[in-house]
């Protein structure tokens, strides 16, 4: 996913190699929290699998794994800013002020790609690929913001918290609104 991998590459591309050195180690360890919730949008997606049409139970593992993937992404993203500079120290071997700042701000830049992960899954398992549209003009927002705005590094992470969250919201705007009553009541009426 282009979201999760290109800052990197950005950073390299406009900044000199010590400043892309150390956002690129900051980016890396920011994605502990990103990756952790991940094996939830696995499990999930054998559960709702189906023709195109969301069920009450569907529904509810989708909403069941957004408050876990929550929880753990705030949980872990919390411990990871709190405890940033000591994370960073251990793990990346610098003390860089900035490298620091650029790990937390970071984690909180990728917390909405984990939840879109979910999303997509489950709109993809659902048979429904407009979730994809969202998906790919966020990306180019992104790579156009970035190639617009790059005199310092935090603008990377900048463009990624802007386009990960519009993104995020953009993709839970095209689920279905079709509410759980209506649902059941049609379940109801078809047996």
């Amino acid at each position: 996913m282009l979201f999760r991998s290109a800052d990197v590459v950005l950073a390299k591309k406009f900044f000199d190699p010590v400043q892309a050195g150390l956002f690129a180690k900051a980016a890396m360890l920011a994605r502990i929290a990103f990756f952790l919730p991940q094996p939830v949008a696995g499990a999930m997606f054998p559960k709702v699998v189906s023709g195109g049409e969301s069920t009450v139970a569907s529904w509810h593992t989708l909403l069941k794994g957004l408050a876990l993937v929550s929880v753990l992404v705030v949980g872990v993203g919390g411990v990871c800013t709190l405890f940033a500079p000591w994370i960073m120290a251990l793990l990346a071997n610098t003390h860089d002020p900035q490298s620091v700042f650029i790990f937390r701000a970071m984690i909180w830049a990728l917390a909405p790609l984990t939840l879109l992960l979910l999303v997509m899954n489950y709109e993809l398992a659902q048979r429904r690929y407009s979730v994809t549209i969202p998906l790919m003009a966020g990306a180019l927002g992104y790579l156009g913001a970035v190639n617009l705005w790059h005199a310092a590094v935090w603008q990377i992470v900048a463009a990624l918290a802007v386009a990960s969250t519009a993104t995020l919201f953009a993709a839970v705007a095209l689920l279905p609104r079709q509410s759980l009553r209506q649902r059941a009541m049609r379940k109801k009426n078809a047996e």
